[in-house]
């Protein structure tokens, strides 16, 4: 069997190694730039999703997807409204 053979599994997590980001906090930090362009505020809450997707899909048993969803889903949503919330309060009444 030959080098070109053995597969090679790339895995990204988000943290720190050796005082550098990992490769998945680069695209995390992009999202929230952008969704911060859409919506000032949304970034926290896009990067946020992103990460309960990703963890969801690490998820062992449909169980623990469910647990994760409900408890960080409820999370997310209170900071929406929230943002909706600050939004309405700072727009020109009119």
């Amino acid at each position: 069997m030959g080098e070109a053979s053995v597969p090679m599994v790339l895995r990204c997590e988000v943290g720190i190694a050796e005082g550098k980001p990992l490769m998945e906090q680069y695209g995390l930090d992009e999202l929230a730039a952008s969704a911060d362009a859409v919506v000032p505020g949304l970034g926290p809450l896009a990067t946020g999703l992103a990460r309960l997707a990703a963890g969801a899909g690490r998820a062992v048993t449909l169980e623990a997807m469910e647990l994760m969803v409900a408890g960080r889903g409820r999370e997310l949503l209170r900071g929406l409204l929230q943002l909706d919330r600050r939004r309405r309060g700072a727009a020109p009444a009119g």
